[in-house]
């Protein structure tokens, strides 16, 4: 199960550079540079993810926090897919 979470993030990033200038036109970045805050914003977001639900783990069972986890990221791309712009 984690080794899918992990690989969860990789394939993010992975999906992310390609479309970063598109991504950047997108959302009216003027600046070619400004693009490299999506990469850290996403290392950002990991490390608090991590920050918040790491100390839960020890209280809870592991698998429960994975399937937590799980679902609220699957729940949340959905409110993202149906809130586009």
């Amino acid at each position: 199960m984690m080794a899918l979470l992990m690989s969860i993030v990789a394939l993010s990033i992975d999906a992310l550079l390609p479309a970063l200038e598109s991504i950047g036109d997108s959302m009216g970045v003027t600046n070619a540079n400004d693009n490299q805050h999506l990469i850290g914003s996403l290392f950002i977001g990991m490390a608090v993810g991590q920050l918040l639900f790491g100390p839960f783990q020890g209280a809870w069972k592991r698998k429960m926090e994975l399937y937590f986890q799980l679902n609220f990221n699957a729940i949340r791309d959905n409110i993202v897919l149906i809130f586009q712009i």
